[in-house]
């Protein structure tokens, strides 16, 4: 009877922490090198058997050599006195028995992390030639972080699957056997993976896979009956943790994975696709997607092109009515020359009032050389002064300032109802010699029409191409999408055992290359299933039952 303070060696007995069918957990404390460590230890009556011992502790020392992080590390193998130990790594955890019997239930992303942990732990214990025949939730250790575990008990379970301990092991562990355990036959790490497909079970049901009360139906269940997947299994089950749940609960070892790296790989696949899903928007169909991408690309594209243009438009029609206005002012300056030379006003007037008349510009006054206004569509400003404006060049003109261009002062003015207006002074000229000015007045009115009028067309236009563009980019993601449809449908029948299952549709493209690729497979995979009847067919097998074994032998035929 171990108590606190006692000794084992050099490690000291702190607590109790655990006990099982073979031994007691102790939390020990290591003086050496002041750690503490978890120390299992043989129970009396477990100790009778010398060669019992024995195997003990080279299995121990075996597993010893395992040091993986999903795997609780062995630092110390020993005897004190007649009374084998084994010191491992004390993990402050609890167990996933434990969690299971709080009866909550478990993500599914927590249990696929959990079961790719142990798979690879148990690959990392297989290649090194360690089997642990007591896979169950009671040796799965969660780390303080509530997500990592550690794998337990490698070693230990060696022995408690031998002929001595294999009465206690049923009686311990029995729901988690392999069919291949519960019938006493040989065992390879395939074995320890129908136990983690079992515990894979439990977690994504809440319920055992096998859970008769009776010890010898229990038995009889793990080697026969096959845990009803489809009506427990929740429905938003992936079809890949479903196909991998099957193989691992396959009776004959020979149709389960080979290995725990390759349950490792697929588990890890499935969180991986769980994970991605997370994160992805809903579904669309391929045309959906394909339409909306391009049509995006074509969007961006028409905005920059468009308004590029709309800008460059926008100025060359600001220039031409500019130019022209500069055209119509020195016309005017030209034509009113001799009469202001003159003084003759009243000429002028009359051709003010019939250029007025035609609705040609905005305002215009006739100015003389002392710049006082002799003639003026508004007859307020005859008589008085038109003040001068700074002039500044056309490339840094705003608007309310001027630029010169051919001598004439032009600006842009805002009136106070809105209109924008451009003004034109020009000097009227005789022999070099300034004798007056014209001031004319053009509404832009018309120029922002034109403006917007092109403007407009040019959002028509603009909808009219990325609605004729998407609409024939929809119909061509339809069309390829349709292909990859049938082919998907293929498939789907062709899984669920349509064997002769094969794609006529003629295509000269990709999609068609695609079915030609599936037919070939197609027909290959029927050629070898045929291959495998034909070699069944001419090799028949007689069964003869020895003991708890089944010897499967060749039937041989007899000679004539």
């Amino acid at each position: 009877m171990m108590t606190p303070g006692m000794k084992i060696g050099r490690y000291e007995i702190v607590e109790k922490i655990g006990s099982g069918a073979m031994a007691s957990v102790f939390r020990a404390f290591d003086r050496d090198i002041n750690r503490t460590d978890a120390i299992k230890v043989l129970k009396e009556d477990m100790c009778i058997d010398q060669q019992f011992l024995t195997r003990f502790l080279s299995e121990a020392k075996a597993a010893g050599v395992l040091s993986h992080p999903n795997i609780v590390t062995i630092y110390d193998v020993g005897r004190a006195g007649n009374t084998p130990y084994i010191v491992m790594e004390l993990v402050e955890g609890g167990t996933l028995a434990d969690w299971m019997t709080q009866g909550e239930p478990m993500d599914i992303k927590r249990v696929l992390r959990i079961a790719i942990q142990v798979a690879r732990a148990l690959d990392y214990a297989h290649r090194h030639r360690i089997v642990h025949r007591d896979v169950k939730p009671g040796n799965i250790i969660f780390m303080p972080d509530g997500e990592s575990v550690k794998l337990a008990d490698f070693g230990i379970a060696h022995l408690e699957g031998s002929s001595q301990t294999q009465h206690g092991t049923v009686l311990g562990t029995p729901r988690y056997m392999s069919p291949e355990q519960a019938m006493g036959e040989a065992l390879d790490g395939r074995s320890d993976l129908f136990s983690l497909g079992v515990i894979l079970y439990e977690l994504l049901t809440g319920r055992p896979a096998f859970d008769s009360r009776s010890m010898a139906q229990l038995m009889d269940d793990i080697r026969q009956k096959q845990p009803d997947l489809m009506s427990q299994l929740p429905k938003s089950i992936p079809k890949g943790l479903l196909h991998i749940l099957q193989s691992l609960l396959e009776k004959k070892a020979s149709k389960r994975p080979s290995t725990g790296h390759e349950v490792a790989v697929i588990l890890q696949a499935e969180l991986n696709a769980i994970l991605d899903a997370e994160h992805r928007s809903e579904y669309l169909p391929f045309h959906y997607k394909w339409a909306l991408i391009m049509g995006g690309i074509v969007t961006m594209i028409l905005v920059v092109s468009v308004t590029a243009i709309l800008r460059i438009q926008n100025q060359v029609l600001t220039d031409h009515a500019i130019d022209s206005g500069i055209s119509l002012a020195n016309f005017i300056a030209v034509e009113s020359a001799i009469p202001v030379l003159g003084e003759d006003w009243i000429t002028l007037e009359s051709l003010v009032k019939e250029a007025s008349e035609r609705n040609t510009f905005q305002y215009l006054s006739i100015t003389d050389h002392s710049g006082v206004v002799q003639v003026a569509t508004d007859p307020d400003l005859v008589g008085h002064r038109i003040p001068e404006f700074t002039i500044v060049n056309r490339s840094d003109a705003n608007s309310e300032q001027l630029f010169v261009a051919k001598e004439t002062v032009v600006r842009e003015i805002r009136r106070d109802e809105g209109q924008l207006i451009f003004e034109f002074q020009t000097p009227i000229a005789f022999n070099q010699v300034n004798i007056g000015q014209v001031r004319l007045g053009l509404s832009q009115d018309r120029l922002v029409v034109v403006k917007q009028v092109t403007t407009i067309l040019m959002v028509i236009l603009s909808i009219v191409t990325l609605l004729s563009v998407t609409l024939v980019l929809f119909i061509f993601g339809r069309l390829v999408g349709g292909g990859l449809t049938v082919l998907n449908h293929a498939m789907v029948e062709f899984s669920e055992g349509h064997f002769s299952r094969r794609i006529s549709n003629q295509r000269n493209d990709e999609i068609g290359d695609l079915y030609n690729k599936f037919n070939l497979l197609a027909d290959s995979v029927q050629q070898r299933l045929h291959r495998e009847h034909e070699d069944t067919a001419n090799a028949p097998q007689a069964e003869k039952k020895s003991g708890n074994k089944t010897v499967v032998e060749l039937v041989k035929p007899k000679k004539r």
